[in-house]
């Protein structure tokens, strides 16, 4: 990584330290709108034609035009799984979660209208877990 921009991707692992096959970036193509976390996506160019496998398949994104309330979405990736006030638990390993799509009335904000928020009720507490995709 340079200056906070990755010059290689790791295709065909579900972990972030090992296995899989390395590609060089060859150039990264931001959203002409990025701002922080809205529209966050973008596309990368790498160096060579990547092998479709077992391990590495294309990311479908849902071309359905608005998610409602209780739509069932899925969110994957890394990092933080926890926190506890400044303590944080991390993983190296692919995480997926099945999550909803909450109705404003659910969501503890408004999210931005291009932002999903989804999550799921803890029936012990009653309380929401948000996350805004």
């Amino acid at each position: 990584m340079s200056n906070g921009v990755p010059n290689v991707v790791r295709l065909g692992s579900v972990n972030i330290e090992r296995d899989g096959i390395d590609y060089d970036v060859v150039r990264l193509i931001k959203h002409p709108h990025y701002s922080n976390k809205k529209n966050d996506i973008g596309l990368i160019e790498l160096d060579r034609n990547v092998t479709i496998n077992n391990n590495t398949r294309p990311a479908c994104l849902d071309q359905q035009e608005e998610l409602t309330p209780n739509f069932n979405v899925t969110a994957i990736g890394w990092g933080v799984t926890e926190k506890r006030g400044t303590r944080q638990n991390k993983t190296n390993i692919l995480m997926k979660v099945g999550l909803r799509v909450l109705d404003e009335d659910d969501c503890t904000r408004a999210p931005d209208p291009k932002q999903i928020c989804a999550g799921e009720t803890n029936k012990v507490s009653k309380s929401f877990s948000f996350f805004f995709i």
